[in-house]
């Protein structure tokens, strides 16, 4: 169900993507105590999906609740962390809500910077969120600085001509 779901993420099928990761949760609920990282990281999936969505006022208790979750169980330094602070900062920016977005994508950049490296893909992720926030807050020339860094890093681990690459390049 997870790889359905990236394959429908890269697509900008998020309605399907959904599905799928809401499916996979399920399975992972029969077999996982609530508090396991992968359970708790499928909500961190399923809150982002929402967030893309624009259905920002569902996904803000799932992701809250997660990201306590994943802190308390794997600490501030772990790349699950980064994933979820990436997400909240997504939903900061869906609500409005700049420096705080900006505070979760640094945060997040910081993390897998220092766990994965900067060559590594999920990187390529607050860098993203950095440049949306940048472009709403009339910043274009460090929108455009954040989102050159964040499109090398994955044409260099996807491909050029990725679903990715695309998805990144339309933002």
């Amino acid at each position: 169900w997870n790889d359905l779901s990236n394959s429908f993420w890269d697509a900008g099928n998020y309605g399907r993507a959904l599905e799928c990761l809401q499916r996979a949760t399920e399975i992972k609920a029969l077999h996982l105590p609530n508090e396991h990282p992968d359970l708790v990281n499928a909500s961190v999936f399923i809150g982002r999906t929402l967030v893309e969505m624009g259905r920002c006022d569902e996904a803000r208790p799932a992701l809250e609740k997660a990201l306590r979750s994943l802190v308390k169980t794997l600490g501030w330094n772990h790349a699950e962390v980064g994933s979820a602070l990436e997400a909240m900062a997504a939903l900061n920016l869906c609500s409005g809500d700049y420096e705080e977005s900006k505070r979760n994508a640094v945060r997040s950049a910081e993390i897998f910077a220092a766990v994965l490296g900067k060559d590594d893909e999920r990187y390529t992720l607050p860098l993203t969120e950095l440049g949306r926030i940048a472009l709403e807050t009339g910043q274009d020339s460090e929108a455009d600085r954040h989102f050159q860094e964040a499109t090398r890093g994955i044409e260099k681990t996807r491909g050029r001509d990725s679903p990715a690459t695309a998805w990144l390049l339309e933002q």
